[in-house]
């Protein structure tokens, strides 16, 4: 319905539209047709067809940002509407830490994690989705508080940023962390790569002070007693069947349905039946499984040719815009990369930040550079600068 209003506001003030949008995007026009190939040759296509809005919306909010008619000022403002959610978020989570989170055995081996306190999901319910939330949009508060033109939201953003860290921190969330630091090193290179190697020292640094929790938590990846691990195998395995028995259009839209046809075919019948099949957690995996070759080709696609058109004359764009662009790609960046361990664009509440990045990356590289601040901005505007 929406979309729908927008298109006929496009039409009547003589905007480009949504088809603008899509000879804009083929790749993300052809990322549709898959959504729709996956749910007519799916194993069950009832099953699929309840999911097919689900996935459908990501494009379709992203198509309304383009049409929106964003200005440079409007995406800033929306910056700092995420900042103050994250921070309120954060508030929370670290409301949890102070009140006492209860070690959840899903959620963590207490054999290898003994030391490690409850993991915080503030309002998300389940601590990996909320990191890779914050892993995403910790990058967009960094460019709001640099965007800022008084000190005070300055202050505010950098006040965001380092209480949404220390929330990602007791996620204990290894993918979102990884994503995160993927996300920063993007940020960093795109808009200002002299500071890469001020980065790394940091990050280096960061790594002799942490508390030894998060420490011990970083190196159970490769402790071959973390049953987390081992899971992941049984899951990408079980995953990798499915693809090699269907591989070009993959078993239909939606976990339920690949999990349905992983428990009747392959997931082994001796496992403990604590452990089953939810999915594969791993991204490119569970996009195969779901879409098959087309939707992973077309998807990838998609998000490649959305950066290439807004960094197409980067080096000319201003710095404001050049931070816009720089962390809307970073924010995507992290979301993929924490797709290496889980599959945070098949939950709904990771899936709609990733493609509201996605739609605001698309407007960014377009947008008319800002206006000079006024000169009733006085000494805090020339600082910002």
């Amino acid at each position: 319905v929406l979309l729908a209003v927008v298109c006929a506001a496009d039409y009547i003030e003589k905007r480009p539209g949504f088809c603008a949008w899509i000879r804009e995007n083929p790749w993300l026009a052809a990322f549709a047709a898959a959504l729709l190939v996956a749910v007519v040759a799916s194993v069950n296509r009832l099953l699929s067809l309840s999911y097919l809005p689900y996935y459908l919306c990501g494009v379709v909010i992203a198509g309304i940002l383009y049409m929106g008619g964003l200005t440079y000022e409007k995406i800033r403002r929306m910056f700092g509407i995420v900042a103050f959610g994250l921070f309120l978020t954060a508030v929370f989570a670290v409301a949890q830490r102070i009140h006492g989170v209860a070690v959840n055995a899903s959620f963590t081996n207490l054999t290898v994690n003994q030391n490690m306190p409850g993991r915080v999901d503030s309002v998300f319910g389940n601590p990996n989705i909320y990191g890779f939330a914050l892993a995403s949009l910790l990058p967009v508060v960094a460019a709001y508080t640099f965007l800022c033109r008084s000190r005070l939201r300055m202050a505010a953003g950098a006040a965001a940023f380092l209480l949404g860290t220390a929330a990602l921190l007791m996620t204990y969330s290894r993918g979102a962390w990884f994503g995160f630091a993927v996300g920063i090193v993007i940020l960093v290179a795109l808009y200002k790569p002299k500071l890469i190697p001020v980065i790394l020292v940091l990050g280096v640094v960061a790594l002799l002070v942490l508390p030894n929790s998060i420490m011990n938590r970083v190196f159970t990846i490769f402790n071959p007693n973390d049953t987390s691990i081992s899971y992941r195998g049984l899951l990408m395995n079980s995953g990798l069947q499915v693809i090699l028995d269907r591989p070009v259009f993959g078993a239909g839209l939606g976990l339920e349905t690949v999990r349905a046809l992983v428990d009747q075919f392959y997931w082994p019948a001796d496992i403990d039946p604590k452990y089953y099949f939810y999915h594969t957690h791993n991204l490119l995996l569970q996009m195969w499984c779901e879409m098959g070759v087309a939707g992973c080709v077309t998807f990838f696609g998609a998000v490649i040719h959305n950066i290439v058109r807004a960094v197409r004359g980067f080096g000319r764009k201003s710095r404001q815009i050049r931070m816009l662009i720089a962390s809307l790609i970073a924010g995507m960046a992290a979301m993929v990369c924490c797709g290496i361990a889980d599959c945070p664009l098949n939950t709904l509440r990771t899936m709609l930040i990733f493609w509201i990045l996605f739609g605001l990356l698309a407007v960014a590289g377009r947008v008319r550079e800002p206006a000079p601040p006024c000169e009733g901005e006085g000494a805090s505007a020339a600082a910002a600068e």
